[in-house]
């Protein structure tokens, strides 16, 4: 394959079927998805940043422009990658990421987020809900679920922390704990890499939810 996105993902020994199924129909299906040049895949056991960065260096091995970090609950189109591409530039649009939606207090809501700071310099990240539908719109952050990232973003953010492989990694800031995710958002706006949602690209979310109550 000669495609310049690599999909990668991380695991910690199994995955889901229907995961699987997304990702042999975009390689090898009937309809693959020209864009994709190969997949690759880490594992650090339950230490999830860990893995990312484990990924990022394999693909930075690589000759390819594009890595998609895809997570193994995510099911999307075999066309997904290609329809992020096609808005993604590695200047304007480095980091680009499919609509998907996560559990947050029971609740449903877009993985995007909107930064604010309080009067004390506390940060903030606030989900965006509702989203404009077929729309690119700036954030400041996103899950990284199904993530599209230019190479120069990863190694402008390893320039920055001295050669170190620390791209993903949890993080307290304003004195609130953030994830991996949420980190790695944040030091993509450190090296000037924006941050676009495209919400006209959604993908599946698979996620388990405890019906009535324990009494």
């Amino acid at each position: 394959m000669s495609g310049e996105v690599l999909i990668g993902f991380v695991s910690a020994g199994t995955i889901r079927a229907e995961f699987m199924n997304s990702v042999l129909n975009a390689v090898a299906g009937p309809d693959a998805d020209p864009a994709i040049g190969g997949v690759i895949s880490s594992s650090a056991g339950p230490l999830l940043a860990l893995g990312r960065n484990l990924l990022v260096q394999q693909f930075l091995g690589k000759d390819h422009e594009w890595l998609c970090c895809v997570d193994t609950d995510i099911v999307f189109s075999t066309d997904s990658v290609s329809r992020l591409l096609e808005v993604a530039d590695p200047v304007d649009l480095p980091v680009v990421s499919a609509l998907y939606h996560v559990f947050w207090d029971g609740k449903k809501i877009p993985a995007a987020y909107k930064a604010t700071i309080d009067s004390e310099g506390s940060m903030t990240m606030n989900y965006i809900d509702p989203v404009p539908e077929s729309s690119v719109m700036r954030v400041d952050a996103v899950g990284a679920g199904f993530m599209m990232v230019h190479r120069s973003v990863f190694e402008n953010i390893q320039k920055r922390a001295s050669g170190q492989p620390a791209w993903f990694r949890e993080s307290v800031i304003g004195g609130r704990d953030h994830g991996e995710d949420i980190s790695f958002c944040l030091r993509c706006a450190g090296v000037s890499a924006r941050i676009y949602l495209h919400t006209g690209v959604q993908v599946g979310h698979i996620k388990s939810a405890m019906l009535g109550e324990v009494t």
